[in-house]
């Protein structure tokens, strides 16, 4: 081999790393025949097959996984090392991506749009999904995670804790009245949030008691967003976060329901990979968006 195959090498990690071939031609942004063309050419350099092929997946083999151990690292390296010189007495440009729960739509929205403005050079690329996205496998920037945390490959931020409202529409509680008690819950239809078998145990605190109550309904949701338009539309009572809530109890759409009781609704944090050096303008977003989240949330301020 004459040279080092640098577009080889890397769309071969890349392909490792994100499982096959389409989602590496993604990731790069090359057509996919470009990907399969440069594994052609690196394994023709080599001599060696690295790659085992199917119309289903891509397997390693015994050559290809000592070679990707002992590239990857190299080649990460060599990337980290590009964004730092590129981040020397640079304005910040180039993609972000970043993960999300598709709860924090118009949050995040609100935010990316205040700092687009300020720095214009900065593309963003959003996935609201609720499942727990591999940040590394699929090459995002940082998350925005709630609840409890389980990777111990991840560099994590506290942003704020989340609250429980209970909330009902004004016309709901108009027409069926209002609850005078946690136990007359039960007698009210629920927006369930993941719930099982249809009904689910609701736990409410209020200065230092606690109180439980069975609450069933026929609406079952993934998505707190989805449960307070629902809501909103008279389908019964629900535990909504506060940030998401705020808005709509400001706009008069939705109204608490005995409200000095709550329920915990855990941390948000704001997460990134642990291996990777951090591209400048991805740390100008993670702070603002440090900055922001929390304030934003309790303003109900959003896009």
């Amino acid at each position: 081999m004459d040279g080092i195959d640098l577009d080889g090498i890397t769309t071969f990690v890349r392909v490792v790393e994100k499982g096959g071939i389409s989602p590496a031609a993604r990731f790069l942004a090359v057509p996919k025949s470009t990907v399969s063309r440069r594994l052609s050419r690196l394994e023709e350099e080599l001599g060696v097959q690295l790659l085992r092929r199917s119309s289903r997946q891509i397997r390693l083999t015994q050559a290809g996984e000592t070679f990707f151990g002992q590239v990857v690292s190299a080649i990460d390296r060599l990337i980290d090392a590009t964004e730092i010189v590129r981040d020397v007495g640079a304005e910040p440009i180039g993609e972000i991506r970043i993960t999300a729960p598709e709860d924090f739509s118009h949050m995040l929205a609100a935010i990316i749009h205040r700092f687009c403005n300020i720095h214009p050079g900065i593309r963003i690329y959003v996935e609201l999904s609720n499942r727990i996205v591999d940040l590394v496998r699929e090459g995002f920037d940082l998350a925005i995670r709630a609840g409890e945390l389980h990777d111990s490959a991840l560099v994590a931020r506290k942003v704020m804790s989340t609250e429980l409202w209970l909330v009902a529409a004004p016309a709901y509680l108009k027409e069926h009245g209002k609850p005078r008690n946690i136990a007359s819950l039960s007698k009210h239809p629920a927006v369930l949030f993941r719930a099982k078998d249809n009904q689910q145990q609701w736990t409410l605190n209020k200065s230092g008691q606690s109180q439980s109550v069975e609450v069933q309904g026929t609406i079952n949701t993934t998505a707190y967003s989805i449960s307070a338009a629902l809501v909103e539309a008279g389908s019964g009572i629900a535990l909504i976060p506060s940030f998401l809530a705020a808005k709509s109890i400001n706009a008069g759409a939705l109204e608490r329901v005995l409200p000095s009781w709550l329920a915990k609704a855990g941390a948000v944090h704001v997460v990134q990979p642990a291996s990777r050096y951090l591209p400048e303008r991805v740390r100008l977003f993670k702070d603002y968006l440090i900055k922001h989240i929390e304030p934003c949330a309790q303003k109900g301020m959003f896009a």
